[in-house]
C-alpha cells in the first residue's frame, strides 16, 4: 500500500527525515511514535502530497486516494455542519442526480438504440454509485455524528462551531470520505470517552490504512497494529502493539547500552595497549621499529571500528511526588439534592454525593454534561441552583483547570513560578529543573509555551506546594505519554484526596469512585472506569 524509499527531508535548515525507508500494508493501523518535534506531522503531510520531500520516492497503489486530518478543519462559513460532511460525498451527488435524470427520461418514448444506450449508462452509473456505498452515504453520516456526539451540532452554521467542535467536523469528514489511506494526527483530541471509544471500533472494523499519532495510551493499545518510531531522522518499525512495542523497545534500549559500554571498554583497553606499545618502542635504543608498527597497526584497527552511540533515554520531565499537609476534614464535599442549571437548560439534579478523605473520584461523561461545572460548584466558583453543598475545613486545594492560560503571558516562566510559590530566583530555578525547565528556558515567555508545557508549569506548582486535596480538569491533556506516567504514578503516591474530570481511561482505572454523569443524573459507582463500565452496560440490558 505505501513503499518508502530513502526519503529525505529538511525544513528551515534542519534534516528531519534522512534516506528513510520503510513499508506499510493495506488495511494496517499504524501508531506514528516519536518525541514532540521529531517529524510526525512532517511525515504526515508529506505522504498526503502536501509537502514535497528533498530526495527519495513515495509509492501508493495506482488510484489509492490520501486523507489528511488537520487540526483545525478547512472554513466552510455558509454551510451547516450537516452539509459540509455532505460535500464529502459530492462526486456520488452527481451521479445520483444523473440517475434520477435517466430514471426520468426512460419514461419518454425513444428508439430501441436509445433505450439500450441509456440503460447501459443508467447501468454504469449505479454499479459506480454502489461501489462507492452511494446508497449507505446519509446513514455513514448520521452514524459518524452520533459517534463523535455532533448530532445535536448537525442543523448548526460550520461558523458558530468552536474551535474543538470543527476540529472533531474535520474528524468526521474524512472517516465518511472514500479514501484508502487516512492520516490522523491527534483524532482524539476534544473528545469525550464515548466518542474515543466509538473511534477505537470504527478503525478497528475498518479496512483502510490508517496512520495515527496519539497520547491517548488505551486508544493506542487497542488500535495499533504496529508502530512506526521517529527517533533522531530515523525511522524504525516495530511490528507489535503499543504495550508490547513499549516492552520491545526497553529491551532493546537496554541490550543497546550494553553493546555500547563493552565496546567502550574495548577501546579504551586499545588505547592503553597502543599507549604501552609506543612508551616502551621510546625507550628501546634504539627505539623499537616493531613496536611502532604494532601500535600503528593498532591504531588503524581503532580507526575502522564502527562506533555503537550511546543509547538515549528520554529524561523525565516531572521528576517529583506531591507534598502533603495534614488530612484535615474527614469529609471533605456533601452535596444533598442539588441541582445545577446553565441558563434555562438543566445540567442535572438530584445530586447526592460525599466525598471523603482519601477518595479518588473520576469524573466522566460526554463534552457538555457538566463536568467541569460540578468541580467549580465543589472550589465554590458557582453556586448549586438547588440543594445544600458543605465543605470541610482546614482543607488545602490545589486546582488546574483544563484552560491553557497561565498568568501574564509576557511573564517568563521563572517570574511566573517565584510569585506563585514566594521564594527567591535560585530555589525556584533548582525547583524548574525538576520539571525538565533548565537553564536558559525559565526566561521563556508564557505567551510561547506549548500546551503540554503549561501543563507542566501548573503541576510543579502543585507538586511543591503542601496540600491534602486535588481537583484536576482533564490534567493529561498535552502531555506526552511518559510524562502522562510519571504524573499518575505521582498521583497514586499522593495521600489526600483526589477528585479528576478525565477522557484517559488508564488514568480513571486508577481511582476507586467514578461519577458518571449521563441524562441529566450523576450516578456513583465504587470502583475504576472498567467497573462502572460494566455496571452501566448489565443496567441497561
Amino acid at each position: 500500500m505505501l513503499n518508502i524509499h530513502n526519503l529525505t527531508v529538511n525544513l528551515a535548515g534542519d534534516t528531519i527525515f534522512k534516506q528513510v525507508s520503510f513499508f506499510i500494508n493495506e488495511g494496517e493501523k499504524v501508531l506514528v511514535a516519536g518525541p514532540n518535534g521529531s517529524g510526525k506531522s512532517t511525515l504526515f503531510r508529506v505522504l498526503s502530497g502536501e509537502l514535497e520531500a528533498d530526495e527519495g520516492t513515495i509509492a501508493i497503489n495506482k488510484g489509492a486516494k490520501v486523507g489528511l486530518l488537520k487540526q483545525i478543519a478547512d472554513p466552510h462559513e455558509d454551510l451547516t455542519l450537516y452539509q459540509y460532511l455532505e460535500k464529502s460525498f459530492e462526486a456520488l451527488a452527481a451521479i445520483q442526480k444523473e440517475m434520477k435524470a435517466i430514471e426520468l427520461k426512460l419514461s419518454e418514448p425513444m428508439s430501441d438504440d436509445e433505450l439500450t444506450a441509456l440503460l447501459e449508462k443508467y447501468s454504469q452509473y449505479t454499479e459506480t454509485f454502489e461501489r462507492n456505498n452511494g446508497y449507505q452515504m446519509h446513514a455513514m453520516i448520521d452514524e459518524v455524528c452520533n459517534g463523535l456526539s455532533l448530532s445535536e451540532l448537525k442543523d448548526q452554521p460550520f461558523s458558530k462551531l468552536s474551535g474543538g467542535e470543527k476540529t472533531k467536523a474535520g474528524l468526521a469528514e474524512i472517516l465518511i470520505r472514500n479514501d484508502d489511506v487516512i492520516l490522523l494526527d491527534e483524532p482524539t483530541n476534544h473528545l469525550d470517552v464515548h466518542a474515543i471509544e466509538w473511534l477505537e471500533g470504527f478503525i478497528k472494523k475498518s479496512n483502510k490504512t490508517i496512520l495515527f499519532t496519539t497520547h491517548d495510551k488505551t486508544f493506542a493499545d487497542q488500535t495499533a497494529m504496529k508502530v512506526l518510531e521517529i527517533d533522531d531522522t530515523e525511522v524504525k518499525i516495530w511490528p507489535y502493539g503499543f504495550s508490547e512495542y513499549l516492552k520491545k523497545r526497553e529491551e532493546f534500549i537496554i541490550a543497546q547500552f550494553e553493546k555500547y559500554e563493552e565496546q567502550q571498554r574495548k577501546i579504551q583497553k586499545m588505547k592503553e595497549s597502543i599507549a604501552q606499545l609506543r612508551d616502551w618502542a621510546n625507550r628501546s635504543n634504539p627505539p623499537s621499529v616493531g613496536l611502532h608498527r604494532r601500535a600503528n597497526n593498532m591504531e588503524k584497527a581503532l580507526k575502522r571500528i564502527e562506533l555503537i552511540n550511546k543509547p538515549v533515554r528520554t529524561e523525565q520531565k516531572l521528576k517529583n511526588a506531591f507534598q502533603e499537609a495534614g488530612a484535615g476534614s474527614k469529609d471533605i464535599v456533601f452535596i444533598e439534592n442539588g441541582k445545577v442549571t446553565n441558563g434555562s437548560s438543566l445540567l442535572y439534579q438530584n445530586v447526592n454525593l460525599r466525598i471523603k478523605h482519601k477518595d479518588r473520584i473520576g469524573i466522566v461523561g460526554r463534552n457538555g454534561v457538566g463536568k467541569t461545572t460540578l468541580i467549580r460548584c465543589i472550589i465554590g466558583e458557582r453556586e448549586l441552583s438547588d440543594g445544600t453543598i458543605k465543605v470541610g475545613e482546614n482543607l488545602k486545594i490545589g486546582y488546574i483547570d483544563q484552560k491553557s492560560h497561565v498568568g501574564d503571558s509576557s511573564q517568563t516562566i521563572l517570574q511566573f513560578f517565584k510569585e506563585n510559590l514566594l521564594t527567591e530566583e535560585g530555589m525556584a530555578r533548582n525547583m524548574l529543573a525538576k520539571y525538565g525547565f533548565y537553564g536558559s528556558s525559565v526566561f521563556k515567555k508564557l505567551s510561547v509555551l506549548s500546551g503540554g508545557e503549561r501543563i507542566r508549569l501548573k503541576l510543579s506548582i502543585l507538586m511543591e506546594k503542601k496540600l491534602n486535596v486535588l481537583i484536576l480538569d482533564e490534567p493529561t491533556n498535552h502531555l506526552d505519554i511518559e510524562s502522562q506516567e510519571i504524573l499518575e504514578n505521582s498521583l497514586m503516591r499522593f495521600q489526600g484526596t483526589i477528585i479528576c474530570v478525565s477522557h484517559d481511561r488508564n488514568l480513571l482505572e486508577k481511582f476507586n469512585k467514578i461519577f458518571w454523569l449521563e441524562n441529566q443524573n450523576v450516578t456513583i459507582f465504587s470502583g475504576p472506569y472498567s467497573y462502572a463500565k460494566q455496571k452501566k452496560r448489565q443496567i441497561a440490558e
